[in-house]
């Protein structure tokens, strides 16, 4: 008999089952793929090796916010390898590359290299990504910072539209580039908005699905760009509150506070 049974072993089912099993629970994982980890796979071509999911992770120092987790979940006995703190990340616009150097004030004088005239920006926006680093997870100011777009953020920090590429690079570009959505490439993304107007105005689902459908394949298809989501949980209705107060839930079932203790006695301190 087992206490709980996951079904899937993608990384939200694994760390689950971790959890659970460090509470004394007896605990059964279950995956039809031949390999775990959902997303979190590799896979190799012509003898190199594909990551489909993390492809590196930041905060594992001593101190950092995901070194207690990662420990009490035993992740860092992992093989971990530190990157190179002169460059951890490189982006390439064009013909030029820039370097993202490891740590706050190393980051901003690094990218101030190649952008002198924003080098008090840049120091702004490191400070800005301390203040994530810092703040407790369920802090109110965490929360408000996802109000706001990055592209927003970073139109109106920096003047330069080069260096707004650089420091999206890594980041999902649809995110960042407001005009992206222009592209009528992206039009079909607004189709489930379409199919939701017309079932709201009385059409049965099937038929407005079926219509909507055909028109896209007909190239007749103009979607309405301009939504403003309020249900719970869209950027009309942040739920920040709620969110806020589920998270301080969560963490305190953790019990982060017998960790320390262990770590204590073991110390012997």
């Amino acid at each position: 008999m087992y206490d709980a049974v996951i079904i899937g072993s993608g990384l939200g089912g694994l760390v689950c089952g971790a959890l659970l099993a460090k509470a004394g629970k007896n605990v059964l994982v279950l995956e039809r793929q031949q390999q775990l980890g959902g997303c979190m796979q590799s896979y190799k071509r012509r003898g190199l090796s594909f990551d489909t999911g993390l492809h590196y992770i930041g905060g594992l120092g001593e101190g950092q916010r995901l070194h207690r987790a990662f420990s009490f979940l035993g992740l860092m006995q992992l093989p971990w390898h530190r990157l190179d703190a002169e460059g951890f990340d490189y982006v390439t616009v064009g013909e030029r590359t820039f370097r993202f150097a490891e740590g706050f004030e190393q980051f901003a004088d690094a990218l101030a290299e190649d952008f002198p005239q924003q080098r008090a920006a840049l120091r702004k926006y490191a400070q800005l990504l301390q203040k994530v680093e810092e703040s407790p997870l369920e802090s109110q100011d965490m929360y408000s910072m996802f109000g706001q777009s990055a592209y927003d953020y970073l139109s109106e920090t920096f003047s330069d539209p080069l260096l707004v590429n650089v420091l999206a690079g890594t980041a999902l570009k649809m995110e960042v580039r407001r005009d992206i959505l222009d592209n009528p490439m992206y039009d079909a993304i607004f189709s489930v908005e379409e199919v939701n107007r017309l079932t709201t105005e009385g059409m049965p689902f099937r038929d407005a699905y079926k219509k909507v459908g055909l028109d896209i394949e007909a190239g007749n298809f103009t979607p309405n760009k301009n939504i403003h989501h309020t249900h719970e949980g869209s950027i009309g209705n942040l739920c920040n509150d709620r969110i806020a107060a589920l998270m301080q839930q969560t963490l305190d079932g953790f019990h982060f506070e017998r960790v320390d203790e262990a770590e204590r006695r073991l110390l012997g301190k």
